[in-house]
């Protein structure tokens, strides 16, 4: 079962005693810490939020509340906090292609290579469109080797 360390190394941010209560909560419910993390991290924006955003959040309580099935309405919600940077600070960010292409992979590997990708992004590796690509595609040639191996030692 994830712990709390699993959470703390996903954030930009040291946890304080409300947050590491409500971690413990959500990893009591079942949450990937890659989600838990999500959560924190747009639930930290949201306390500098205007008018817009206060709006906002009934559709992150359900995201929030519906992580557990299925991850696109946290996803989605993401998303939209990325285009408001964009739309803010004219700033490319290059998010809504990683949630584009978790989307289109139905596999147990996507929660870990979204990690994979998200850390890349956190220490500076990936600033354009091509490093992405070339990022994802390492990540699926990786995967298929340890399928490839764990097939082959199943023989």
């Amino acid at each position: 079962m994830p712990t709390i360390p699993d959470v703390q190394i996903r954030l930009p941010f040291l946890l304080n005693a409300l947050t590491l209560h409500l971690v413990e909560a959500l990893l009591q419910m079942g949450l990937s810490p890659d989600h838990i993390a999500v959560i924190l991290i747009e639930l930290c924006r949201r306390g500098e939020s205007s008018g817009q955003d206060a709006m906002d959040h009934p559709r992150l309580g359900a995201a929030i509340l519906n992580a557990k099935a299925g991850p696109k309405a946290l996803i989605g919600e993401v998303e939209k906090f990325y285009e408001k940077l964009k739309l803010m600070y004219s700033v490319s960010i290059l998010w809504e292609e990683v949630a584009k292409w978790i989307k289109e992979i139905d596999s147990s590997l996507s929660e870990e290579f979204m990690m994979h990708i998200y850390e890349d992004f956190r220490n500076g590796k990936i600033t354009r469109k091509s490093q992405l690509s070339n990022a994802i595609e390492g990540l699926r040639n990786q995967a298929v080797g340890q399928l490839s191996q764990q097939s082959y030692g199943q023989r």
